[in-house]
């Protein structure tokens, strides 16, 4: 059992370092988002891409080491992690702990980054489409209507939509 607890604990401390680059990586697409670098943002979407299929790996392998842990322990097969730390050591327990603080410290960070560049990346939309309403709708000016006897907008575009 120790060496599957040992094997648990490389497999976290590799997801940790794992998580870590893709933190690295959500900060560098902030500042290539601010200043509006596409094709970096594109490598930088593709390098996420690499390490969260890394992290999907080393989960399979973390599933497959609680399986045997569960096995060992006795435990039913639909207990969760936290019933295999219950039935450890203090110093497994206490191990296990700081690896999973690290780890949510490290996802609570990505995800305040990526809430960050959602929000930039939104406000940029914003930005590009408004810039299109402009370019593609410039008011003419008012039209008198016999019909209704009142004023009409007429909208002009600065392109030609008829092809």
């Amino acid at each position: 059992m120790q060496a599957l607890l040992s094997e648990l604990k490389k497999i976290l401390n590799q997801e940790y370092a794992v998580y870590e680059e893709l933190l690295k990586l959500t900060e560098n697409k902030t500042q290539v988002i601010i200043e509006g670098k596409i094709k970096e943002l594109d490598e930088i979407t593709k390098l996420e891409e690499n390490q969260i299929l890394k992290i999907a790996n080393l989960e399979q392998i973390r599933e497959d080491i609680a399986m045997k842990l569960r096995n060992s322990l006795g435990l039913s097969i639909d207990s969760n992690i936290t019933n295999i730390i219950d039935k450890l050591s203090k110093q497994d327990k206490e191990d296990l702990e700081v690896i999973k603080r690290k780890i949510v410290s490290v996802l609570d960070k990505i995800k305040e980054k990526n809430d960050l560049n959602n929000t930039l990346i939104g406000d940029a939309l914003e930005y590009i489409n408004l810039n299109i309403n402009l370019l593609t709708n410039t008011k003419q000016g008012n039209v008198y209507n016999k019909k209704d006897n009142n004023f009409v907008q007429q909208n002009k575009s600065l392109f030609d939509v008829k092809a």
